[in-house]
């Protein structure tokens, strides 16, 4: 089982047409565009987040239920507003601004929704690093977590305009890295975060023993670091409509095939060349559609 945890939200998509500025709303967020993905490619997934008591929560708990996600809990807060989030879309490459003072989506109730098994595999977004009551209840979740000695897993999606400078960013994200099993970079969140330091020496001064390091390239495809090892696969080269949410669908890939490994206990016979040559495709086919997501009926 794979359970995500984080940010469920609006891309909200603009357009200006005869004189009027069009706005169009699709279903996003970056541990829910995992876990979708996962239940779309025909595996177990669970989702746990927070959206507002508004309209565009209302919208989201409706669209969200229609990808069959096994285990699916979308909870209500009164504290903030559904976060919504801006895309702007230059060539396929788009950038993100974010409205949530506050967002609902880091309101996390006390309570864990779902049973945790030893084995199971539990991804945290990243957004609500930005804000300090959403690193509370990162510490909070995460603790809860360990507790059940699941695997965890980590995509970095750094957003620096959610925190107050890039130095409080980078060191957030130093301080929280260490404890994931699985971890997701960018080529330039790896950069931004290791600055001159080698990769190798990066992952042994940030990163856990015997973590699987996963690193996208865009268009130039992946790499995996794990035990001193190291693979790569190139990408499908296709024309991008939309980038918004392949390195989610990505991932969903990553996620699914490290949770059907043979053995529970280990990784080693995972084939990780294999591994990103299908993940890779993944990416590259969500890239021609609008949106993070693949609509459903």
């Amino acid at each position: 089982m794979i359970i995500c945890i984080g940010e469920i939200l609006l891309d909200i998509y603009g357009e200006s047409k005869n004189s009027s500025l069009v706005m169009n709303g699709k279903l996003g967020g970056a541990p829910f565009n995992v876990a979708a993905n996962i239940a779309l490619n025909g595996g177990s997934s669970s989702f746990y987040g927070v959206v507002g008591n508004d309209f565009f929560g209302d919208y989201i708990a409706l669209e969200a239920s229609k990808y069959h996600i096994k285990n699916l809990k979308i909870e209500r807060s009164d504290e903030g507003n559904t976060t919504l989030a801006y895309v702007s879309n230059q060539k396929g490459e788009r950038s993100f601004g974010f409205v949530r003072n506050p967002g609902a989506d880091y309101f996390f109730g006390e309570d864990f929704p779902f049973e945790i098994k030893s084995g199971d595999i539990v991804h945290f977004g990243s957004l609500m690093l930005g804000k300090k009551k959403g690193r509370v209840a990162f510490n909070r979740l995460y603790k809860l977590v360990k507790k059940e000695k699941a695997l965890t897993s980590f995509d970095a999606n750094l957003r620096l305009d959610i925190f107050s400078s890039k130095s409080e960013a980078r060191d957030i994200y130093l301080k929280i890295l260490p404890l994931f099993d699985i971890v997701k970079l960018s080529e330039d969140e790896l950069s931004f975060l290791a600055k001159t330091q080698k990769i190798e020496n990066f992952m042994k001064s940030h990163l856990k023993k015997d973590v699987i390091l996963f690193v996208t390239k865009g268009s130039s495809g992946s790499l995996c670091y794990h035990k001193n090892r190291s693979y790569e696969a190139t990408c499908l080269p296709l024309s991008m409509v939309d980038s918004t949410g392949a390195g989610d669908a990505f991932y969903a890939r990553v996620l699914l095939e490290l949770d059907n490994r043979p053995h529970k206990n280990n990784f080693d016979d995972i084939n990780f060349s294999s591994l990103l040559t299908n993940a890779n495709k993944e990416g590259a086919e969500n890239t021609q559609f609008f949106g993070a997501l693949k609509e459903v009926e």
